[in-house]
């Protein structure tokens, strides 16, 4: 499978299809070191071997994606960390080669699956075994239930005169044995024997050999179940509650800003994050916390400079919308100088250049002209850096301050009386006196 031409979707759909298969797997693995027993589903521990078991391929898939193995957005690279997670691990799968680190985890947890695997198996024949005391001692003295066990057996069993003649080699020790101790000994073989058939716990709370509280508690793990229940709603409580909090616009507005700053992504995954986060600009809901949270993402040391240019380029372009829905973009900008790369500064500087460029007030004040001529790629220092800052505040109050004067001036003057027509062109009123 070659991941190179695989389709990219959304990381989220990726780590839904690895959320998925890595299920199945895990089910599988489940069942292939406990076995069929009856009752394991309804055990704790065995919920806890199949989380586990459920957690490494999304451990694992966004370890080889922060190591750059595979991308998070591969639809094939996430279909193989799901199916063949253990492979991946063991080193066999040429396909995907995880780090060194991450295959040392996997001994490890093999090891504590051994153990919790063992514990599961302990407690199912533990209880099995509680079980049949529970029936043999309702058996011995009661002489209407020891009849309903022989015929059940009896009527299972392949050969029923041998069980007969077994029966009867036990009524034989007596008077070695009293008849409380022969009893027990022929119940113990009768269940035995009735063990061999199917679902034979049902058959014995149905014809009145145990009790149906014994058969919920010991046969059908009944204590467990109503502690897994318990634990399902609670977890089908917490999804339901954690998908509502993901799926608000503001976690979503962080997650695909975090998808723009992530250095190992494809292009197109970059393209959907810029598509994703312009909506968000544009939205009144959403726009003042997506400003914010992209000025302050320029600051971010390490940011390469391709994304620094794709979030000034966003908020260009989005800066009529930043203007209707009450985002002051400029000291949004001012404060991204504060960035520790001068080469992000010199980019910010560029774009409140042009966000205020055609205004005039840049030429009309001595601490514009300065920061006209201030070149961040220079490097600066903490005080040159706020007193550039401090001169861009003030810069843009003159610009409040000249809006509004504009705003207040009159954009025409009444037209003066025109002499009557002599033919000639009138003369226009100078509009400048």
């Amino acid at each position: 499978m070659d991941l190179a031409v695989s389709p990219d979707l959304d990381a989220f759909w990726c780590y839904l299809i690895v959320l998925f298969f890595g299920a199945v797997t895990a089910i599988g693995q489940v069942r292939a070191r406990l076995g069929n027993l009856r009752g394991i589903w309804v055990t704790l521990s065995a919920w806890l071997l199949f989380l586990g078991y459920w957690a490494v391929p999304v451990v694992l898939f966004w370890f080889l994606d922060r190591t750059g193995a595979i991308n998070d957005t591969s639809v094939f690279a996430a279909l193989l960390v799901g199916v063949g997670y253990q492979q991946i691990l063991a080193g066999s799968l040429q396909q995907v080669k995880a780090p060194g680190d991450v295959s040392r985890f996997w001994q490890p947890f093999l090891a504590w699956a051994d153990r919790v695997a063992q514990r599961v198996l302990d407690r199912v024949r533990l209880n099995a075994q509680r079980f049949k005391g529970k029936v043999i001692d309702g058996i011995v003295g009661n002489d209407g239930r020891f009849d309903a066990l022989k015929q059940l057996a009896l009527a299972g069993a392949p050969d029923p005169q041998a069980v007969k003649t077994e029966l009867d080699k036990i009524a034989a020790l007596k008077p070695l044995l009293d008849d409380a101790s022969v009893h027990g000994k022929q119940a113990d073989y009768l269940y035995r024997t009735i063990a061999q058939v199917p679902d034979f716990q049902f058959l014995l709370k149905e014809q009145g050999i145990t009790s149906r509280w014994d058969y919920f508690v010991y046969a059908l793990e009944g204590r467990s179940i109503i502690v897994a229940l318990v634990v399902a709603l609670l977890a089908l409580g917490g999804t339901a509650y954690g998908a509502w909090r993901l799926s608000r616009p503001t976690v979503m507005c962080d997650y695909y800003a975090w998808r723009l700053e992530k250095v190992k992504t494809t292009p197109l995954d970059q393209f959907r994050a810029r598509q994703s986060l312009a909506a968000f600009l544009s939205n009144q809901a959403t726009a003042q916390q997506t400003h914010e949270r992209l000025a302050r993402l320029v600051r971010r040391p390490g940011l390469p400079m391709d994304r620094v240019d794709a979030i000034i380029l966003l908020l260009l372009e989005r800066r009529t919308e930043a203007a209707k829905h009450g985002v002051e973009l400029e000291k949004l900008l001012v404060e991204a100088l504060r960035a520790d790369s001068v080469d992000a500064r010199s980019r910010v500087h560029s774009a409140l250049l042009y966000l205020t460029s055609g205004q005039g007030a840049a030429k009309a004040e001595a601490a514009e002209k300065e920061l006209t001529a201030w070149k961040p790629t220079e490097g600066d220092s903490p005080s040159d850096l706020e007193t550039k800052i401090g001169l861009w505040r003030l810069a843009l109050e003159h610009h409040a301050t000249a809006a509004a004067s504009n705003r207040n001036t009159p954009t025409s003057q009444p037209a003066e009386a025109q002499p009557a027509s002599t033919g000639k062109e009138p003369t226009r009123p100078d509009r400048g006196t």
